[in-house]
């Protein structure tokens, strides 16, 4: 398998951000009881992230020492905020308001933080493949989770009814959001390790 292809991998599988590794785990619980607002977060989650990684892959930050670096991470994310969440109203106008809060907690959410920061991914192309993998990896996770929990809580995916006739909306609070995210994280490493894709 190529380097690339291993990276790519890694981000959408077995590294992956809500899945596997518990990042961004706040924003997540919080803002997927229904796909309206999980969309709304996967959308400032990406604008957020992606323009971080793009501006630090081309800083020259290699030598800066780490509690530096971290800080920028976080004044780089931050200042992506506002034009991320004003996109985001206008796409979203209704939901937006609602989890505005947990959005701005993705400005200091362990992918960036964390994976921005790999010592094991040497070559910049690498570590910025790994982050894009990482992103659409949470992105798809988040979306399904979201549907999966709406439909089991509301009976509904996007607002619309799906015929559910009991509901449980128990999974739409979010202890329950926990409980359940805890049961697909499990149920996801069980696939992943039963089809035998290497979590190194």
């Amino acid at each position: 398998m190529s380097k690339s292809l291993d990276t790519v991998k890694k981000g959408l599988l077995t590294k992956n951000p809500l899945f596997c590794s518990g990042l961004v785990l706040s924003a997540a619980v919080f803002t997927s009881d229904n796909l309206k607002t999980a969309l709304t977060t996967a959308l400032c989650f990406t604008i957020i992230t992606a323009f971080t990684a793009l501006a630090v892959y081309f800083l020259p930050l290699a030598k800066t020492p780490y509690t530096v670096r971290i800080i920028l991470y976080i004044l780089i994310a931050s200042c992506v905020y506002v034009p991320a969440v004003t996109l985001s109203a206008l796409i979203f106008p209704a939901d937006t308001p609602k989890i505005i809060v947990y959005i701005a907690c993705i400005c200091v959410n362990s992918l960036i933080l964390e994976r921005f920061d790999k010592r094991n991914l040497k070559k910049k192309s690498q570590k910025l493949l790994f982050i894009v993998a990482s992103i659409v990896g949470f992105d798809v996770a988040l979306v399904i989770f979201s549907i999966f929990r709406e439909i089991i809580s509301y009976g509904s995916v996007y607002g619309k009814l799906v015929g559910l006739s009991t509901p449980l909306p128990i999974f739409g609070y979010v202890f329950g959001g926990l409980i359940l995210l805890g049961i697909f994280s499990a149920i996801f490493r069980f696939i992943i390790m039963s089809v035998g894709v290497n979590e190194r």
